[in-house]
């Protein structure tokens, strides 16, 4: 499972159901994973989703999927067991968040980090399948997409090599325990015959998301456009939504505040008998009182106290020690 992120930006939910940014931030660049979504050939994202990710509205963290896991540790193994250069021989070290990492390529609206390059100079993509029929009927045409991206722009439209490791239950479980003879398989393609036309388009594509940083409409009849407005319309309330709110808050206040002014009272009861007993025992130099198996006892105790006014006489720079700390702060008046 995937936890949702809060969003990087404020947003708003327009009647057909786009999403807006309230605020001004340039969108993400295309990238080869989502290539195929914007132009509507993925069979996990579509273009609202996309577009709601590039704009940083709907943000999930993967890591912890078995799928994602497992190709991490398994890339560099088919890419050495197939001989391949993987990419952190070729392209500077790549740290931190993948999101921050820099694209192995430069293009005002597309981004790339290919997995490693055949000796031959073509594109190696490493992917993982418990399903190798999925591959052998044709490749998946959003991975086709995707790595037709990199060729494109890093090998000179040269054909593509697909290294395709089978795994199983045990492999998610263990990834380091599996080996790949017998598990890896190479697919070689030609560039898509589309891609020329599959960038131009998307290049457009993300152009007008940066101008009007509003998404398409989410078609709600599609599980993947429903479940990721969903996520989204649950983090936003209209004003009728807000006043409902604001009214419910000030009742519970209301109800908080007797309850807290009986505690109150009780309290301030309790507190002076406390005193009065306390006062009354050490009167009579009685330093323990027993009562129905119950003990209260008076023990003398020192302790530090800290002179302000007197550290402040003698020249102490209490400013010094002292941090303005900001926070926001919700309060409300009743006419």
């Amino acid at each position: 499972m995937s936890r949702v992120l809060p969003p990087k930006h404020p947003f708003s939910i327009a009647e057909d159901g786009s999403i807006s940014l309230m605020e001004s931030a340039e969108p993400a660049k295309v990238s080869g994973t989502s290539l195929g979504a914007v132009v509507g050939r993925s069979p996990w994202e579509t273009p609202f989703t996309t577009a709601c990710r590039l704009m940083g509205v709907f943000r999930e963290d993967i890591g912890d999927r078995p799928a994602i896991r497992t190709g991490i540790v398994l890339e560099p193994r088919i890419l050495d067991y197939c001989g391949a250069v993987p990419a952190e021989e070729i392209f500077p070290k790549r740290e931190g968040d993948h999101d921050s990492w820099v694209s192995d390529f430069k293009d005002p609206n597309f981004a790339g980090h290919i997995d490693g390059m055949m000796e031959d100079g073509r594109v190696a993509e490493v992917k993982t399948t418990n399903d190798l029929s999925r591959w052998e009927n044709g490749i998946p045409e959003h991975y086709w997409i995707q790595a037709s991206l990199y060729s494109y722009y890093l090998a000179d439209g040269a054909d593509i090599s697909f290294l395709v490791g089978v795994v199983d239950d045990s492999a998610y479980r263990d990834p380091y325990s599996w080996t790949p003879e017998g598990n890896v398989f190479r697919f070689d393609v030609p560039i898509h015959p589309e891609i020329e036309r599959i960038i131009e388009y998307a290049r457009s594509w993300r152009e007008g998301l940066c101008a009007n940083l509003r998404t398409p409409a989410p078609d709600l009849t599609d599980p993947r456009d429903a479940r990721v407005f969903s996520e989204l319309r649950s983090m936003t309330m209209t004003d009728d939504e807000l006043k409902e709110l604001l009214t419910d808050i000030l009742a519970t206040q209301d109800e908080l505040d007797a309850y807290e002014s009986a505690v109150a009272d009780i309290r301030k009861d309790l507190d002076e008998k406390k005193e009065t007993l306390k006062t009354q025992m050490v009167m009579r130099n009685i330093r323990q009182l027993e009562v129905a198996g119950q003990k209260a006892t008076v023990t003398e105790q020192k302790r530090e106290v800290f002179d302000l006014a007197k550290a402040r006489a003698d020249g102490l720079a209490i400013d010094d020690y002292v941090s303005m700390k900001t926070s926001n702060v919700l309060r409300f008046k009743r006419e």
